[in-house]
């Protein structure tokens, strides 16, 4: 995963400079694997482990070492005033596979103007290695890089009877990709499709025939949950993984990407000049309850080996915005929308260990092994042996 440490400063207020960045994130699971100069900003490359896809994003990064340091993170603007005319009045969505698309929005953005991005757009794309396209394409991506979570713009125009649909592909079906590569569709390969065929290779990448180009008005600004084994095996079976294949097959929050809708939005009237409609169009057939997990303090203790105090155990979890509230040996805490890898007490008990620090768990020099006198039937079992041995005996 490679950051902007510029980016990284939108979130939070840190003044020791890039390898401090590195050194806490190293310290706290995500090793740094290289640090470059980028014109005046720093680029890091950090390695995140397959279970965070929420450190697939600036935003997740920066919790992670407020969660070391204290500090608050800033939460980006969201504020647009949607127009009169309602999204639901202009588009729809039709989800046929709900087992392997757990949440589909749908928004319309009108009377967007496409053009080249601002330069701190442009730069902030670049320090990571990413070219800019056009403002719309560059803010889908500046908000998957800013917050993990994929988004696709269709012009709106292009899709017939400006409609969505969510199912499997037929054997036979063809679609080209924005890339120009022509794909023979196979069955159980997710799609997303209008009226009149398939439009998207649904979490791997956009269709030519429908893309945002210098002509486009209006778009239909897409952000899903997708399973993610169906996209891994569609993926693999083309050879063809994209940045949202990336992070759709590590589980994005069904939750967290309502907020990339808005964000994306956003950016999208401020720097398009675009008129949101009202609204979005959905389909979530199983909305997830907050999941609640019990951490023992004995079990802790039990496990990590030293005695963590109470009230820094209360701040680490409060820090990785896990709402403790603790009754007696109990902590009880909240998982929160973006935390879909913490499903256990060991998982919150491996939380606090890694913020407090390996680095202060004792360890020993020597180490004490209490030797015993091997059991009578192992000495004589191996008497008899080295004797056949010894006979020209194998065993």
């Amino acid at each position: 995963m490679k950051i902007s440490y510029n980016w990284l400063l939108e979130y939070i207020d840190f003044n020791d400079g890039p390898e401090a960045v590195g050194e806490i994130l190293t310290h706290v699971g995500y090793p740094l694997e290289a640090l470059t100069k980028v014109g005046d900003d720093w680029m890091l490359d950090i390695e995140v482990t397959s279970n965070r896809r929420d450190c697939l994003g600036h935003i997740g990064l920066a919790r992670e070492v407020a969660a070391v340091t204290g500090l608050t993170v800033k939460q980006p603007a969201i504020d647009f005033a949607a127009s009169n005319q309602k999204t639901s009045g202009i588009t729809s969505v039709d989800n046929q596979v709900p087992d392997v698309c757990g949440r589909y929005t749908a928004r319309v953005i009108e009377d967007v103007k496409v053009g080249p991005s601002p330069s701190w757009l442009v730069n902030r794309l670049a320090t990571i290695g990413l070219r800019s396209v056009n403002n719309v394409v560059d803010i889908t991506n500046y908000v998957m890089l800013e917050v993990g979570q994929p988004l696709h713009a269709f012009d709106l125009a292009l899709l017939d009877e400006k409609r969505v649909i969510v199912r499997f592909a037929n054997k036979g079906e063809q679609l080209t990709t924005i890339d120009h590569t022509d794909i023979a569709l196979e069955d159980g390969m997710l799609v997303i499709a209008d009226a009149n065929g398939p439009v998207a290779l649904a979490g791997v990448m956009g269709g030519a025939d429908s893309e945002v180009s210098d002509n486009t008005t209006n778009i239909l600004l897409e952000a899903a949950h997708f399973d993610p084994v169906t996209i891994r095996t569609t993926a693999r079976a083309l050879t063809l993984g994209s940045e949202s294949s990336y992070r759709f097959e590590r589980n994005v929050s069904q939750v967290e990407l309502q907020w990339a809708s808005d964000r994306a939005a956003y950016l999208l009237s401020d720097l398009a000049g675009g008129r949101v409609c009202e609204g979005v169009v959905e389909s979530w057939p199983n909305k997830p309850s907050p999941a609640t997990i019990a951490l023992r303090l004995s079990r802790l203790k039990a496990l990590v080996g030293i005695e963590i105090p109470v009230e820094n155990v209360l701040q680490i979890l409060d820090r990785l915005g896990l709402q403790p509230d603790i009754k007696d040996d109990v902590v009880s805490c909240i998982v929160p929308v973006w935390r879909n890898d913490i499903t256990m007490e060991a998982d919150l008990i491996e939380e606090v260990i890694r913020i407090f620090g390996y680095k202060n768990i004792p360890t020993e020099l020597n180490i004490h092994v209490q030797v015993k006198r091997p059991h009578g039937f192992y000495r004589t079992r191996t008497k008899v042996i080295n004797a056949l041995h010894g006979s020209s005996f194998f065993e």
